[in-house]
């Protein structure tokens, strides 16, 4: 018996109508993702402005507890120090020792920030509390990642025999540092809410 075209063109048709249609959802799909992380390149700039911006106050806070870098310092073995004072070269290597456990810290909480978030909901009800877990683990790697900087900058002042700054109230600088890295760190936990996956499907629009 002769094929039947009728039966031929009807698949075809079919399976066109069905590529047509994944190609459509696709389509959908990107646009709502897009619609979704619109404006985060602009809540990943402004909270690592902020943050820096609180770089000079966390200088002073750390600054008013001697204990902190001068202490790190009386526990170097003496020729690094004086290595320090001396080389440019072995300044910056004692200033990478410095700040690397502190941001060896950082990223452990950056780890964990991630792998506890996409365990929690997104949504109107459930939403609130996976940003506030975001953003209670984002601000404490600012402040160490900031910490481990500023502390190597005076440690190695020390080094070189540059005294640090004298401050007689570190209130108002740590009221500074934290408002500045509270709204950097609200601010890109909204953005890693949009971005980082999460348990099950979104319910409602946040």
């Amino acid at each position: 018996m002769p094929p039947d075209e009728t039966e031929f063109f009807h698949t075809d048709r079919a399976h066109y109508e069905y590529l047509r249609q994944q190609r459509e959802a696709a389509e959908d799909a990107a646009a709502r993702e897009r619609s979704a992380r619109s404006g985060c390149g602009l809540l990943w700039l402004l909270p690592a402005l902020l943050a820096l911006a609180s770089v000079v106050a966390l200088d002073d806070v750390l600054a008013g507890y001697p204990g902190w870098s001068e202490g790190i310092v009386a526990r170097l073995p003496q020729d690094w120090v004086d290595a320090a004072g001396d080389r440019w070269w072995a300044a910056v290597l004692l200033g990478l020792g410095v700040l690397t456990p502190l941001w060896l810290l950082a990223w452990v909480v950056a780890v964990v920030r991630r792998r506890v978030a996409v365990h929690l909901r997104r949504g109107w009800l459930l939403g609130p509390p996976r940003w506030a877990w975001l953003t209670l683990a984002t601000a404490v790697r600012a402040v160490l990642t900031l910490a481990g900087l500023v502390t190597a900058w005076q440690v190695v002042r020390l080094a070189r025999g540059v005294p640090l700054q004298e401050v007689a109230d570190v209130r108002t600088p740590a009221l500074v540092v934290l408002a500045l890295v509270g709204a950097a760190s609200a601010l890109r936990a909204l953005a890693l809410h949009r971005q980082l996956p999460s348990a099950g499907p979104v319910s409602g629009g946040w």
